[in-house]
């Protein structure tokens, strides 16, 4: 990928995060399987486990997003210093 690339990308990273609907809907997400994982019956381990698996699905998204826009400054501060 070429640093204007993730640039690009570190933008649309950049745009979701600030975005409130796609917020709520990754804290309402995260919220809703904590629920379901706390309901699970003690002999459920299956069913905790995937609820659990769920979350740290929907945690790592939002971490996703944050690694493209760490490496977009990088990238933008790559592009500088070639254009200087």
């Amino acid at each position: 990928m070429t640093p204007e690339d993730e640039a690009r990308l570190a933008e649309t990273a950049a745009l979701l995060l600030r975005d409130n609907i796609f917020n709520e809907i990754i804290q309402g997400s995260e919220v809703e399987y904590l629920d379901k994982l706390l309901e699970c019956k003690p002999a459920d381990d299956l069913g905790r486990f995937r609820y659990a698996e769920a979350i740290k699905v929907v945690r790592k998204v939002r971490r996703q997003l944050e690694t493209y826009i760490e490496s977009g400054k990088l990238a933008r501060q790559q592009i500088a210093a070639v254009n200087r």
